[in-house]
């Protein structure tokens, strides 16, 4: 066998490999005795119909099977003594000409190969990223505890509006010529005042009862998106019909009115568990400790972005675009369209970068998880679940957790899933260590503006 490789530039080749008889005959010998066993054929028992039969009847399709399989082995023994990092799988140019078992021949074939770009770490040492730290204000906390309030508030029916907290349910039927079109679009659902663009009807709303009715426009009086008004308000999963009115009949069929909780000890038990608050202070102050654990997560992973935004920017890597957009449109189960690949490409170069650059970054500084890595950080997150959905804050014993550990560490997703939290931890420990990372603390809300 002989494998030619013609770099056409440092990001893609064209392989040329050339397969004579000899390289592939004895694999395919052993190919027809393995269907041997297996073919099930009237007049012979299983695994007794004569060789003869089995070329005839399958000879060409074992050996196309075959060579491909010989191929794939010697391609990627070469990229490995090569140590070529190539992207995506090789592009076959040319077909294998009919095969014909009964007079086998040398195979020439060609391959396009994208070659991953070289990196060089060196070039972010000192490198500036600027994330942000989240801070709780008072006013943050009382929202969150009226949030609570109307969560545990109670619901109740009534005849006419009240507040614009108010569950509106109405039914909706298509008009044609000021009457309820024939075989014409009906639904059921439920609205808020927030939902209505239209001031008028919004007014109108406010001063109804159980039973009222009104014509609208359910595209202009909405404030939703066409396709969102047809989903959810409609109930319409195929979209909007050609033809369809746009003028519709409202009814309100009922008012919920929703009631907020008061804020007492049966609050207080049923948000933090029985006793653990007694007082609107330790209530606000326990809301400011969930909000900030929670919120801590979710700069910490702006902060990640923002460190992968910066690193891929200053190494301003080059991918063989062409190439990996045409293996794209092999690859994928479904077909897909040059739009849809146009359109989804960036993200996967952006993606593919971070992977390229992350696997130089394991190898260069042998950051790659330990089985004792893994365990400690299993055991870190049973010890956090507990704290976490402990009703009375109970500590847990150290025998429990690792009990509970070690039945989770015997299932192989939850392996892969800790061992790829830990490595990402480690990636970016150790990028935190080469960059100088600042932080500016803001405000809830400006956080949210700029996400």
């Amino acid at each position: 066998m002989n494998i030619i490789r013609e770099n056409i530039d440092e990001l893609n080749a064209i392989l040329k490999v050339t397969i004579s008889k000899e390289d592939y005959l004895p694999k395919l010998e052993e190919g027809l005795k393995n269907a041997k066993k297996n073919i099930n054929l009237n007049g012979f028992r299983k695994g007794m119909v004569p060789t003869g039969i089995v070329k005839k009847m399958y000879g060409n399709a074992i050996l196309f099977e075959e060579l491909n399989k010989v191929i794939g082995e010697a391609t990627n023994q070469y990229f490995k003594e090569e140590n070529l990092n190539i992207l995506g799988r090789p592009l076959q140019k040319n077909m294998i000409e009919e095969v014909d078992i009964n007079q086998p021949t040398d195979v020439e074939l060609e391959y396009e190969i994208g070659l991953a770009p070289e990196i060089d770490l060196s070039k972010i040492e000192g490198l500036a990223v600027s994330t942000q730290t989240l801070m709780i204000s008072e006013e943050d906390v009382e929202k969150e505890l009226e949030n609570l309030r109307k969560r545990y508030g109670v619901s109740s029916e009534i005849e006419s509006y009240q507040d614009e907290a108010d569950i509106i349910n109405v039914s909706f039927a298509e008009m044609a010529d000021d009457k309820e079109k024939e075989n014409g679009i009906k639904s059921h659902t439920s609205i808020t005042l927030s939902m209505i663009k239209d001031k008028k009807l919004s007014s109108k709303i406010q001063q109804s009862k159980k039973g009222d009715a009104f014509e609208v426009d359910i595209f202009k009086d909405f404030d939703r998106e066409k396709e969102a008004i047809a989903k959810h308000i409609l109930g319409l999963k195929e979209g909007v019909p050609a033809d369809m009115s746009e003028d519709f009949n409202m009814t309100i069929t009922s008012f919920q009115h929703l009631e907020p909780a008061e804020l007492n000890q049966e609050l207080f038990d049923k948000v933090f568990g029985a006793d653990r608050v007694t007082t609107l202070e330790q209530a606000k102050e326990a809301l400011r400790t969930e909000m900030s654990n929670y919120f801590v997560e979710m700069a910490e992973n702006r902060k990640k972005q923002s460190i992968i935004d910066a690193v891929l920017g200053r190494l301003n890597l080059e991918l063989p675009d062409d190439f990996l957009k045409r293996w794209l449109m092999t690859a994928n189960e479904k077909p897909l369209t040059q739009e849809q690949i146009e359109a989804e490409y960036p993200h996967f170069s952006h993606d593919l970068r971070w992977t390229i650059v992350s696997a130089k970054m394991q190898d260069e500084h042998d950051l790659r998880p330990n089985f004792d890595d893994i365990k400690a950080y299993s055991k870190e997150q049973t010890k956090k679940q507990f704290e976490r959905f402990s009703p009375n804050g109970e500590p847990i014993s150290e025998e429990t957790i690792e009990m509970i550990s070690n039945q989770m560490l015997a299932k192989e997703d939850y392996v892969k899933k800790s061992y790829d939290a830990v490595l990402e931890q480690k990636l970016f420990d150790f990028l935190q260590t080469k960059l100088t990372v600042s932080a500016e603390a803001v405000a809830l809300e400006d956080f949210f503006k700029k996400n």
